[in-house]
């Protein structure tokens, strides 16, 4: 089996070591739930936003002697994803890639690419440059962002895509005491996959939900070329999705969304 978080921020508050530490830990105790005793592998998605160039960091010291909190980090065959290795022998595969912010007051995540995509073009603009970037794209569940025009807009161009060309995003700041959208029954009638991502805010503390949330899918990644393999899976309509984890809880989803609209009053305190 194969887990994966799908919606991830290395803000730069987060500690690297805690930060690896609480996804190893989070999706140990996923496996341990959904399979216990079958090998798995581990999958965090960096979705960076315009500014933030994590991966990018991780690259310049892949390979580097100098450990983390006794984590390693390694390249792989191929440019978007790398190897974190912990010397108890838990292992992470970061993969890269961005989150667009549209014109419409919407978010694409583009999984599995490098490439730097500028905000404010329109939703199906940035749609169409994440598949021409070979990228898996994604729209993301957004508190107050599905509704009035834009829940319109969601559902039309969830109506523009074939099954395995685009999917939805769930998160883990969408509250557990609130029904499921409407956009994911609709999804699941035409045939489009809904990923569930932890999407932690940037706040230091936010560094324990990493991985705790996320979806679990059978398949093999190899060692080379693990964000190709993964991308191959995630396409695949007839794949079995199952989700782990929690959502938020009403007091702490209530915080959260102040200390928000505080952080948004502070340009350039997120890279989220």
């Amino acid at each position: 089996m194969i887990f994966v978080d799908t919606h991830v921020h290395l803000h730069r508050c987060f500690d690297l070591g805690l930060f690896l530490g609480s996804a190893a830990g989070n999706f140990e105790s996923a496996a341990a739930e959904l399979t216990p005793r079958q090998p798995c592998r581990a999958v965090l998605c960096l979705t960076e936003g315009m500014g933030a160039n994590a991966f990018e960091h991780l690259q310049q010291i892949a390979g580097d002697t100098t450990e983390v909190d006794g984590w390693s980090i390694a390249g792989t065959q191929e440019t978007v994803s790398l190897i974190a290795g912990h010397k108890n022998g838990a292992t992470l595969i970061l993969v890269a890639g961005r989150q667009v912010r549209c014109a419409e007051g919407l978010e694409v995540l583009a999984l599995g690419t490098g490439r730097v995509f500028h905000d404010g073009m329109a939703l199906t603009e940035a749609i169409e440059r994440t598949l021409a970037a070979g990228a898996v794209p994604v729209l993301p569940w957004g508190f107050g962002k599905w509704t009035g025009r834009r829940g319109r807009v969601i559902r039309q161009v969830m109506g523009d895509y074939a099954p395995g060309t685009l999917s939805l995003g769930d998160n883990s700041g969408r509250p557990a005491f609130w029904r499921e959208p409407a956009e994911f029954v609709q999804a699941r009638r035409l045939g489009l996959q809904i990923l569930p991502g932890s999407d932690p805010l940037p706040f230091p503390s936010e560094v324990a939900r990493v991985a705790s949330y996320g979806l679990a899918v059978p398949g093999v990644l190899s060692d080379a070329r693990p964000a190709h393999d993964l991308l191959g899976i995630l396409c695949d309509p007839s794949v079995v999705i199952r989700p782990f984890g929690r959502r938020e809880q009403p007091l702490r989803f209530l915080r959260n969304q102040l200390a928000m609209q505080f952080v948004k009053r502070r340009p350039g305190t997120t890279d989220a």
